[in-house]
Parts: C-alpha cells; structure tokens; sequence
C-alpha cells in the first residue's frame, strides 16, 4: 500500500503526524507499506515500512507545486511497489498524487476524509482546493469518514456522493496511551 505524511518523525513530536507516524507502524505489521513524505528523522527500519523522501521547498509561495511533483512523481516512479494507494489526510498534494495512482496507474485508490472545513469558502485558492477534493472522491473506491454527518458535509460541497463508496470508522481512542482518570466522575455527554 502507498500513503503520504508531510513529515515521518517518530513519535515524540506533538501533533497529527505523530498520531499518523504510529498509526503507519502499526499498520506495517500487517502489510507493506510505502511512504512518501518530504521529511524523514526517524533513523529506525521496519521490516514492512519503505520510506521515500521527496525534495522539500522552504519558499512558501512554490512548496505546494513542489510538492504536487514530488508527490505525484514518487507515485508513479514507484508503481510497481504497491497495489493501492491510501489517502490519510486531504492535502491537494496527496490528493493529486491519489488520483494519480487511480486514474493514471489503475490503482484503487482509499481516502480517508475526517471533515471538510479546509474546503469552505470562496477564494480562488479555496475553489481550486475544493475542485481538487471533489475528483479525488469523484475517483475513490472506498472513503473512510468519522460518521454520517461528515458524509452530509461533504455532499453540501461536491454534491451527492455513491453511498456505496462510504465506510463509517468511528474515532477511536488509544487506551494503552490514553487512560481515564478514575478520580474523576463519569460525565455524560447527551
């Protein structure tokens, strides 16, 4: 399976990426799975895990459109390496590189969307973004949401999507690192 993170640091660093990070590790267990991010810090091999470093532009202005390159090359350089391509996150670089993988490549292609904000309003940027997010799930096989409301969502802005494309993963919590706090009440949210 390919995927895509910005930055592959490990597990010490606050944020999605480290959430993303140990979720790749864990799925490398299971599978092999192939990396391509702009930022690897990680010195440590996994037997199932191969990581393929993009060039990164510091220039704010062109680090997109580097990034859509390096991105959509490395999914085509290594074709051969995978047999799917999986979407973690709703970058246009990412989401360029998957539709990439589905339309040029042949490759299902799995997007996983947690919500749509990134893609509301009306600039110009935000209208390309949007165009960009709606062929990405126009071209899906399979999208993960967090729950129906998201899937409504999304339909506000790209229009109806095939319900049959749909799969429902609740958020869930780690509770090997996350553990309650039994001190404390049981508070319901209704």
């Amino acid at each position: 399976m390919l995927t895509y993170v910005s930055r592959f640091l490990g597990d010490n660093i606050p944020g999605l990426e480290s959430q993303i990070y140990e979720e790749y590790i864990r799925l490398s267990k299971q599978i092999s799975l192939l990396v391509i991010t702009e930022e690897i810090s990680t010195g440590q091999l996994y037997k199932n895990l191969s990581l393929v470093k993009v060039p990164r532009v510091a220039i704010p202005k062109i680090r997109g459109l580097f990034k859509i390159f390096g991105y959509s090359l490395a999914t085509i350089k290594h074709r051969n390496n995978y047999d799917l391509a999986y979407v973690r996150t709703f970058s246009p670089p990412e989401l360029i590189a998957g539709i990439i993988a589905k339309k040029i490549l042949k490759k299902p292609l799995i997007l996983l969307i947690p919500g749509s904000w990134m893609f509301v309003g009306n600039s110009f940027k935000t209208r390309i973004f949007r165009s960009i997010y709606h062929k990405a799930i126009i071209s899906a096989n399979t999208i993960i949401v967090y729950s129906k409301l998201i899937t409504s969502e999304i339909e506000d802005l790209v229009g109806k999507i095939d319900q049959s494309k749909i799969v429902i993963i609740k958020n869930a919590v780690d509770t090997a690192r996350f553990k309650p706090n039994s001190s404390q009440k049981n508070n319901t949210i209704l």
